[in-house]
């Protein structure tokens, strides 16, 4: 908050090529640059520690991916480029980095990208790495798969919602999913249990990330909207948050039990909400 700022600006080395991204770890912030990553005190403006995942003034295909593991101790910082023999084939450089000292954990060269958009479909060779998160991909198809975000490593899929009955089709889809240090929460769409009806039902289920056993099931009771509105986790993993476009209505879950602890209206209610998404400078 602005009042816990004090003392001088403070003027920091921000490296060729700005900060692309902003995010919180536990030693402070980290800013995502074009080749590589920074993390600084925002109280101070101190520098903490500086990584290049790239040497010798090579730049990656694309601004690098990074995902902050919850419980913000570790750092994944990826990248991709192209064969120095072969332009058409690529490699991919993902580095797991301790966010309070920046000291390298794991590193692992591989033709899989993880974080960014091209994630993997099958996964990597690597084995699982203790500790490490997970990241889960399959948005817009009938499949939810999560993979290690260190390894890259195929962790374990879902086929489908459990709440679907019949054929869902081509109908049935992941609309998008969260991750916590213990849970994968998703959102299926599927269809109607009248027939003919339209639009889709949404159900969020909640995953354990570790195994991607089911553990609860919520419906989203929006029948005007076939996304079945936003929702997103508290940052300690404990809250989820679900708000209704259509309705202005908003309901919070248990992540542990998916039990409703609070619900009702928004003062105001808006066509289309936005959830925040990590800032840009």
């Amino acid at each position: 908050a602005p009042s816990q700022v004090a003392g001088e600006v403070q003027e920091l080395d921000v490296p060729e090529g700005n900060v692309l991204s902003v995010h919180s770890i536990s030693s402070g912030l980290l800013w995502g640059l074009e080749d590589g990553a920074m993390a600084v005190d925002p109280l101070t403006g101190e520098e903490l520690w500086r990584y290049r995942l790239l040497d010798g003034g090579a730049r990656p295909e694309a601004p690098v991916s990074i995902e902050v593991v919850p419980g913000l101790e570790l750092v994944v910082i990826e990248a991709t480029r192209a064969s120095d023999g072969d332009t058409s084939e690529y490699s991919t450089s993902r580095v797991t980095v301790d966010a309070a000292s920046g000291d390298v954990l794991h590193r692992i060269e591989d033709g899989e990208s993880v974080l960014g958009e091209g994630m993997p479909s099958r996964g990597t060779d690597s084995s699982p790495v203790e500790g490490e998160g997970v990241v889960a991909a399959g948005e817009g198809s009938g499949e939810l798969r999560v993979f290690g975000s260190s390894s890259g490593a195929h962790l374990w899929s879902s086929q489908g919602a459990a709440e679907c009955a019949g054929d869902p089709s081509n109908t049935e889809v992941v609309d998008g999913a969260e991750v916590t240090d213990t849970h994968v929460f998703a959102t299926f769409r599927c269809p109607s249990d009248v027939e003919g009806a339209e639009p889709l039902r949404s159900v969020v289920h909640a995953f354990a990330a570790d195994t991607g056993e089911l553990e609860w099931t919520h419906e989203i009771e929006d029948a005007d909207h076939p996304t079945g509105g936003d929702f997103t986790v508290s940052s300690d993993g404990s809250l989820l948050y679900r708000y209704e476009q259509t309705v202005g209505t908003y309901v919070v879950l248990d992540t542990r039990t998916g039990d409703e602890v609070a619900a009702g209206e928004w003062a105001v209610s808006y066509t289309h909400l936005t959830l925040p998404t990590t800032p840009y400078v």
